[in-house]
């Protein structure tokens, strides 16, 4: 592994993204919406921010800029299947830091056995692909909430991939101003509950280190946040990391959508 965070030798999986059709996209964001409404996580001292974040819903730029880092969401979603490379390790993962392959492993390396089989990966890879699709929807939301939102920025893939994936090392919405614990989690309170009842079908299990269940929640936390990390790639926030940013080897360049 390279210490920007970069897997060298994850072996991706045949999947199909569903955010990369326009239906999918919209089902999304109406999603986030139904689960943030349901979860009544709101900003109750300030009335203005509660109403914006809600009309971001029902506004075209959230499913737009869904709509164009679908490929890279699909990309990571490709790996984190990877059943077949030995070690734990995935995207964003370094033993040592707060996305240790310790305490977050690979899906696809901790449930090796059991998704052997395309349909199962499929059904899996979707449900992951939903949480940070929401994830995101939550954070596009929330700043669009904000008396002085963050300008967004239309970088290239490549360059966003390689600012997202070791962002997610440890992701840092929770310092945005104003935005109420659990927010962004809201938005993707259905999606998680998906993933779980996937994963229940599939019976996914381990018996190392820690249940089934606690391992599931840690992984939907984690793609929880990784979407929130691919907004702040989005926006004006990672400018200065972006700056003088090398192009990497190897490094994935999905077809933009």
């Amino acid at each position: 592994m390279s210490s920007e965070g970069f897997i060298d030798d994850l072996t991706p999986v045949v999947y199909v993204a569903s955010t990369e059709t326009r239906d999918g996209v919209r089902a999304a964001v109406q999603d986030a919406l139904r689960s943030h409404r349901s979860t009544n996580v709101v900003p109750r001292e300030d009335e203005d921010f509660a109403r914006d974040f809600e009309a971001a819903f029902t506004s075209d730029e959230i499913a737009k800029l869904l709509r164009r880092v679908a490929s890279l969401i699909a990309a990571f979603v490709e790996s984190e299947l990877d059943y077949t490379t030995r070690h734990r390790d995935g995207l964003a993962r370094v033993d040592g830091s707060q996305r240790s392959a310790d305490d977050y492993p690979r899906l696809g390396a901790a449930f090796r056995r059991r998704l052997k089989a395309p349909a199962d990966r499929a059904a899996i890879g979707r449900a992951i692909e939903d949480i940070i699709s929401t994830g995101y929807i939550g954070g596009a939301a929330a700043n669009a909430g904000f008396k002085q939102p963050l300008e967004l920025r239309w970088r290239p893939l490549g360059t966003m991939w390689q600012l997202w994936i070791p962002m997610i090392y440890c992701c840092r919405h929770d310092t945005w101003p104003r935005v109420p614990a659990g927010m962004i989690e809201g938005c993707s309170d259905n999606a998680r509950g998906r993933f779980y009842e996937v994963a229940r079908k599939l019976k996914l299990g381990r018996r190392i280190l820690r249940d089934e269940t606690e391992l599931l929640q840690y992984l939907a936390t984690f793609y929880t946040e990784a979407g929130a990390a691919l907004f702040l790639v989005t926006s004006a926030e990672t400018d200065a990391l972006a700056t003088g940013l090398p192009r990497r080897v190897g490094a994935p360049e999905p077809n933009p959508t």
